[in-house]
């Protein structure tokens, strides 16, 4: 006798939000009232018992997970079981697109928390993605007038180094003296750095992941 294992589809997803909930929500929140409470959801699951997630740093728990990605199902269903913690009602009058792109946005306050960005900075955004674009809202609300946007390029060719990547390019180039470069959820292996132009100019390397405190 064979037995075969099929593997059910692993729905993706990491946005949304939610226009019905369930009883227990109205029982043990008290923010939420009543099932057609709408509600916008915090993607990234953590263990909430680490040094971490006890500084509101949860982003950085070593067992943080991440809703359509490794092992948990994503919102492209028709119901889903997510953490009540996770869960934030938002108003009548936000739609639930609008609703969907919270995460994104909040990534975007986070980063620009990051680079504590005043004013008086001079921003250069590289990439013209979503992120990108959330982040140059986010720059225009906080009143930086100086913000320069250049479309994503892998690669560039250098007349004395032949080909340099995206860090280098700013470490060299574009970063001034005593600056900082904030990599905003970079995919492994996309950048790469020559730490003696870093070093040699005293400039700052943050990193952003997910949606920080």
């Amino acid at each position: 006798m064979s037995i075969r294992i099929r593997f059910l589809p692993h729905p993706k997803g990491p946005n949304w939000s939610a226009g019905r909930i369930h009883n227990s929500f109205c029982t043990r929140q008290p923010s939420f009232r009543s099932r057609r409470d709408r509600v916008v959801i915090e993607p990234g699951v953590s263990c909430h018992n680490c040094k971490f997630c006890y500084q509101g740093r949860y982003n950085l728990c070593t067992r943080f997970t991440f809703i359509g990605t490794g092992n948990r199902p994503g919102a492209l269903c028709r119901y889903i079981a997510h953490p009540m913690h996770n869960c934030y009602k938002i108003p009548q009058h936000i739609g639930l697109d609008d609703g969907a792109m919270c995460t994104g946005i909040a990534s975007a306050i986070h980063a620009c928390k990051r680079a504590s960005l005043d004013k008086n900075s001079k921003v250069a955004i590289i990439g013209t993605g979503f992120m990108g674009i959330a982040i140059v809202l986010t720059c225009k609300m906080m009143g930086i007038k100086n913000i320069f946007v250049i479309e994503h390029i892998q690669r560039i060719d250098d007349v004395k180094a032949g080909i340099i990547q995206l860090l280098d390019l700013f470490a060299s180039i574009i970063t001034r003296r005593g600056g900082q470069i904030v990599a905003v959820n970079p995919k492994p292996g996309a950048i790469a750095a020559k730490l003696d132009e870093v070093a040699s100019r005293e400039i700052d390397i943050r990193g952003v992941y997910n949606v920080g405190q």
